[in-house]
């Protein structure tokens, strides 16, 4: 994996986009979890039907101009010192950023890609899958929970292997989005 560090600039984006990519890759993190107790290939069927991973990896690649090759982008002021104060405070408030960085959406669409690359695998390395989790709730901590609200970032995500005495909504039901129409 190629980490880079840069500055770039910031791409507006409207809030329910970046709710969206949250709600996707939360759902990838607790469905690949919950794998480990079943075989790849049921985690595989789960995703035969979904297509919120694929959709937002084209809609972010259109927005950053680039189809293939993406970079994993280390986020060197994320989640540290009086920034992430920062975060935690306005979320207190209600004040949402509704922004992503041009690395910040290059990482996203490369850990999408890593995921739809992941399914399209009979049996992936451990390894790498243990990596790619790693990175992948590295980015969701803080990339994208401090750009939401509690209640979002709390939201009943359905998964694969979900417990079936709660509740949990669909991508499409949290975020609004018609895939595949």
């Amino acid at each position: 994996m190629e980490m880079v560090l840069s500055k770039s600039k910031t791409i507006p984006m409207h809030t329910n986009d970046v709710y969206a990519l949250y709600v996707c890759m939360r759902q990838i993190s607790l469905s690949v979890h919950r794998c480990r107790w079943t075989s790849w290939k049921e985690l595989v069927a789960f995703y035969h039907n979904k297509k919120a991973p694929q959709t937002l990896l084209n809609a972010f690649s259109f927005k950053i101009g680039k189809e293939s090759g993406f970079v994993m982008y280390e986020n060197p002021k994320s989640g540290v010192g009086l920034l992430r104060l920062e975060y935690l405070a306005k979320r207190c408030l209600g004040i949402k950023r509704s922004s992503l960085s041009m690395q910040e959406l290059e990482t996203a669409c490369f850990l999408l890609n890593n995921f739809i690359l992941f399914l399209d695998t009979d049996n992936p390395d451990p390894t790498n899958v243990s990596h790619f989790m790693s990175d992948l709730q590295t980015y969701t901590g803080k990339v994208l929970e401090p750009k939401l609200s509690l209640k979002e970032i709390n939201a009943p995500v359905e998964h694969y292997l979900a417990n079936e005495n709660h509740s949990t909504k669909t991508f499409e039901a949290l975020t609004g989005y018609k895939l595949g129409v």
